[in-house]
């Protein structure tokens, strides 16, 4: 996976011991998401993926 623009960018997603959060980074940017936020963006990402095949044939 690239960021469009950002040459070697690393991504990364994790649970930190004692915090309610899922920390995701995309290079140089952080967030943090909720249980349910990040249940969320990966079904959207699933389903996007799914299409990309989908359409390829």
């Amino acid at each position: 996976m690239k960021i469009i623009g950002v040459k070697d960018a690393n991504f990364e997603a994790r649970q930190y011991i004692g915090s309610p959060r899922v920390f995701i980074r995309m290079g140089f940017q952080r967030y943090a998401a909720t249980a349910d936020e990040a249940d969320e963006l990966a079904r959207q990402l699933v389903a996007a993926a799914q299409a990309v095949r989908d359409a390829a044939g």
